[in-house]
């Protein structure tokens, strides 16, 4: 059955048109290594199919995302028989967000793990708690809703009792995301897939209500209900962006026993409980 090797994609930049002929030869360049060959075919205006000899190909290509197409984001999804192209949703992709300033002892998996359900899904978190010293940041692979206005940090609110033994102390501290492989964007709302001059909101999208819960002694501390701001002031801009590592040229190698990271479902505890971004003021 030919879709159960096909996907389809399809490129979020407004107005902007692309030449079928000109997205080949970018994509082929980006999937040089590719294992087999594939095929593209136009099925709407920036939307198209990939079908591929080898399976293990369109594997590599999923778990390779985000692909960007002369920087714009080229998401993809699972080809569905009986479903128009102008029927699906193109909203979803994975990125690997690094969330910084992040308290040295604070850094652990489960960490995050909370701290990356605020910007969606997660899916892995590449931390070694053994090599904890090498790691200026947390990197958290997460599934973003590119429909949706990006998170640009959460709110880690943490007990800092006193000689007193006050335990209603509370630190608030302000982690920034940046995130790898970002694509073009508008800086004025936040949305992959159109630009500051063609967007039409007049949200102000320096207000969340984002918040990570750390508990002290079995407690919850006492500020959910708060609504704090962005102290950099900044909301969205190319400070966002982060240089990304290399994708693997080795696409199918063995797997490493000494993987570092663990995958999302590997934990599923409630030490913490995080808000989600879904809430601007």
């Amino acid at each position: 059955m030919l879709w159960k090797n096909t996907l389809i994609g399809k490129i979020q930049s407004g107005d902007k048109y692309f030449e079928p002929s000109e997205t080949m030869k970018e994509i082929e360049e980006a999937w040089i290594n590719l294992i087999s060959t594939f095929t593209m075919m136009e099925l709407d205006d920036k939307c198209f199919s990939f079908t591929f000899e080898n399976p293990k190909d369109m594997i590599w290509v999923m778990d390779s995302r985000p692909w960007l197409i002369s920087g714009y984001l080229l998401v993809f999804t699972e080809w569905v028989p009986s479903i128009p192209p102008s029927k699906i949703e193109f909203k979803i992709c994975p990125f690997w967000i690094q969330a910084h300033d992040v308290p040295y002892e604070l850094m652990s998996n489960k960490m995050g793990l909370r701290i990356g359900r605020i910007g969606g899904e997660v899916l892995e978190v590449d931390f070694d708690e053994r090599v904890r010293e090498r790691k200026k940041y947390m990197r958290i692979r997460v599934m973003v809703d590119v429909s949706k206005r990006l998170a640009t940090g959460c709110w880690l609110c943490i007990s800092s009792p006193h000689d007193d033994d006050d335990d209603n102390n509370v630190v608030v501290l302000w982690v920034s995301f940046r995130y790898e492989e970002l694509p073009k964007m508008c800086y004025r709302c936040g949305v992959i897939g159109h630009s500051k001059t063609y967007c039409g909101s007049n949200i102000t999208p320096t207000l969340f209500e984002n918040y990570i819960f750390f508990y002290q002694n079995g407690e919850k501390i006492p500020v959910e209900g708060q609504v704090l701001i962005d102290p950099t002031k900044r909301g969205y801009g190319p400070w966002l962006k982060e240089e990304t590592l290399e994708k693997e040229e080795e696409l199918y190698g063995e797997d490493d026993q000494d993987e570092i990271g663990i995958d999302a479902t590997d934990d599923q505890s409630t030490d913490y409980q995080c808000r989600s971004p879904s809430t601007h003021v």
